[in-house]
């Protein structure tokens, strides 16, 4: 079933956004694949969840301020911020299109981990996806040229 973009569809995404769910769960909640949130029709969404994510992020930091100079319990409040990723700045990244692209990248991630620009954790995680990369990457390469080599043998050359 294809949701169309609605107000209310937007609405919904804005208020789950709010409370700390990832786009992945949006999508489920509302009945949409992540291709089509991140789809050009959808970007004005996408955009929107995005600024819905910042303005509570900022709430919560603000909140935790609060709480933390008046003494109250924030067990809730910092389930939140984690949720919405408040301490960790947002680190974009594109997909390689190359092993060197992507061996270039894990040595970028290596240099903002250092100087504290980007989580360790988060940092292990994109270098673990860009090995992964890398090694389907060397393995498509090793097929074609073994399929090559095979053919020639094949012809008589």
């Amino acid at each position: 079933m294809k949701s169309k973009l609605t107000t209310k569809l937007k609405d919904k995404c804005i208020k789950l956004a709010k409370r700390g769910f990832s786009d992945l769960a949006i999508c489920k909640h509302v009945n949409i694949s992540k291709t089509t949130l991140y789809s050009t029709s959808y970007s004005n969404l996408l955009a929107s969840i995005k600024e819905a994510r910042a303005d509570q992020a900022d709430k919560v930091f603000d909140d935790l301020i609060a709480r933390s100079e008046n003494d109250v319990s924030s067990t809730a409040t910092i389930f939140l911020a984690k949720q919405l990723r408040v301490f960790t700045p947002n680190y974009v990244t594109s997909k390689p299109k190359t092993a060197d692209e992507a061996s270039n990248r894990i040595a970028q991630i290596y240099i903002d981990v250092s100087n504290n620009e980007l989580d360790a954790d988060r940092g292990d995680r994109l270098i673990s996806y860009l090995n992964a990369f890398i090694k389907s990457y060397e393995i498509s390469d090793i097929e074609s040229r073994l399929e090559a080599i095979e053919k020639g043998i094949r012809n008589g050359s």
